[in-house]
C-alpha cells in the first residue's frame, strides 16, 4: 500500500466596492486595503495510489472526487468501473455500489457530488444516481432514492457538478462546433428530473476554453490537442455557487462576475492584482514548443477551426492571465487560481461568498491538468483533495491536503 503521510510573497491585492444604482441590482462589494503576505501553505496528508498492489489503492482512469461533511473521500474509477470511499487520512473505507445496470449499479461513474443531506449523486452515462447517506458509518449506500434518465450530449470532462443548497444538482454540458460558431457551455438543473438550465455568460474568449482541428472530409475533422488558445492565454474559468447562482470571468482581467439562470449580474468582484509579465526563459521555451506544434500541422495554420487569433498569428502575450480556474466551496467560498510562482506548485486567492478577500493559499504540488483528462478538484475550508500524477510512473493518485488554521 503506497500511502505517503507529509507533515511567497506576492504583490498587493485588493476589492474594489461596485454600487448598485439605478436598476442595477449588482451586489455591492465591501472594498478592501491590502493582503498580507506571505501566503499560507498547505500540508500534504496522504497521497494515495500506486502501480501494483491491493486493487483497492490502484487507480486506472479517475474521473470525479466529491468529500462528504465526515471530510471521507469518493473516487470514481472508469477502469473497473467503481466507486471507493477513503478517511480524510487516505485509509480505505469501502467500495460503494457496483458495477452493473440494475438500480445503485454503474458502468461508467463520473460526475460525483454530494448533496447538503449526504445524498450521493452519481452520473453515469445518460442516468443520474442519487444514493441515500446511510445511518450508520457502514458506508453500504444501499438505498437509491432517485434515479432518472436524461438525453442529453456528454458533458465536458474538466467541469465539476454540483449540489445546490436546494438540493438541485447541476450537470454540465457543452456545444462545440465546427463551423465558426462559438461554443456553448450551461448547466441542466434537476432534482427529480432535469427541468432547467443555468448558461455560462458568451464570455468574448470563450473559444479559448473549447479545442480546434481541422476539416478532413465533409462533416468531419481531427482535434489538435492545445491548439485553441496560444501558451498564457487567457481561458475564461466559472464554477457553480451553492445558491445556483455562477460566478466567473474571461481570465484577462482579475473580474469575476456572478450571474443567475436568467442571466441578471447580481455580484462583482474586482481583484486588483497585477498582472505579472511572462517569465522569459518560459516564454522562450514555449514559443519554441508552440512554433514546432504549428510547423507540424499537415494544414496551414489559418486552417485551423477553433483557433484563437493569437493561434493563427503565432503570437504569445507578454503577460500572464489574471486567473486561470474559480472553484466554490459547499460553503460558498470562492477560490481563485492564480498562475503559480514555480512549476509544480498551485497558488489561490480565497474569498467570502459576499467577495470578502479571506487568504492566500499555495499548494506544495500541483493537480493533473493534462489535455482531456483534467479531473475536478474538491475545495472547502479546511481540507482540498484532487489527482495528481506519479512524475516517475505517470500514474494517477489522489492527494489529500489540508489547510493551516
Amino acid at each position: 500500500m503506497l500511502i505517503k503521510r507529509i507533515r511567497f510573497l506576492g504583490p498587493i491585492l485588493t476589492v474594489s466596492t461596485v454600487f448598485a444604482c439605478g436598476e442595477d441590482n449588482t451586489q455591492r462589494i465591501a472594498s478592501l486595503p491590502g493582503v498580507p503576505e506571505p501566503v499560507d501553505v498547505a500540508s500534504i496528508v496522504a497521497v494515495i495510489g500506486m502501480v501494483d498492489g491491493p486493487e483497492e489503492y490502484v487507480f486506472g482512469d479517475i474521473s470525479s472526487i466529491a468529500v462528504d461533511a465526515e471530510r471521507n473521500v469518493y473516487v470514481t474509477d472508469l477502469q473497473g468501473p467503481s466507486i471507493r470511499a477513503y478517511d480524510e487520512n487516505g485509509d480505505f473505507l469501502r467500495v460503494v455500489g457496483r458495477s452493473g445496470q440494475g438500480p445503485g449499479e454503474y458502468s461508467r461513474p463520473t460526475h460525483m457530488a454530494v448533496s447538503p443531506e449526504g445524498g450521493l449523486y452519481i452520473r453515469d452515462n445518460h442516468r443520474l444516481t442519487v444514493l441515500t447517506k446511510p445511518e450508520d458509518d457502514s458506508l453500504v449506500w444501499a438505498d437509491v432514492e432517485s434515479s432518472w434518465q436524461h438525453g442529453w450530449p456528454s458533458a465536458w470532462r474538466e467541469a465539476r457538478s454540483r449540489v445546490d443548497s436546494l438540493g438541485r444538482y447541476f450537470d454540465p454540458r457543452s456545444l462545440v462546433y465546427v463551423d465558426g460558431q462559438d461554443p456553448k457551455y450551461f448547466y441542466v438543473i434537476g432534482d427529480s428530473a432535469y427541468s432547467d438550465t443555468l448558461s455560462v455568460p458568451l464570455y468574448r474568449n470563450l473559444g479559448n476554453k473549447s479545442f480546434a482541428g481541422y476539416l478532413v472530409g465533409s462533416g468531419s475533422g481531427r482535434v489538435t490537442a492545445g491548439l485553441s488558445h496560444a501558451p498564457f492565454e487567457a481561458v475564461p474559468a466559472w464554477d457553480v455557487t451553492p445558491k445556483g447562482t455562477l460566478i466567473g470571468g474571461e481570465g484577462d482581467q482579475y473580474i469575476l462576475y456572478e450571474t443567475t439562470a436568467e442571466g441578471d449580474t447580481v455580484g462583482v468582484i474586482h481583484g486588483v492584482r497585477r498582472r505579472r509579465a511572462v517569465p522569459a526563459d518560459e516564454r522562450a521555451d514555449s514559443a519554441a514548443a508552440f512554433d514546432e506544434r504549428i510547423e507540424a500541422l499537415p494544414v496551414a495554420v489559418n486552417e485551423l477551426f477553433g483557433a484563437s487569433d493569437m493561434v493563427i498569428g503565432g503570437e504569445l502575450p507578454d503577460t500572464l492571465p489574471a486567473f486561470i480556474a474559480v472553484d466554490v466551496t459547499r460553503d460558498g467560498d470562492i477560490w481563485v487560481e492564480l498562475w503559480p510562482r514555480q512549476a509544480g506548485t498551485q497558488l489561490f486567492d480565497i474569498y467570502t461568498s459576499t467577495g470578502e478577500f479571506r487568504r492566500s493559499v499555495e499548494f506544495p504540488l500541483a493537480f493533473d491538468r493534462s489535455l482531456g483528462k483534467i479531473v475536478p478538484a474538491h475545495f472547502d475550508d479546511s481540507v482540498v483533495v484532487g489527482v495528481i500524477r506519479d512524475p516517475a510512473t505517470d500514474v494517477q493518485q489522489v492527494a489529500i491536503l489540508r489547510l493551516p488554521e
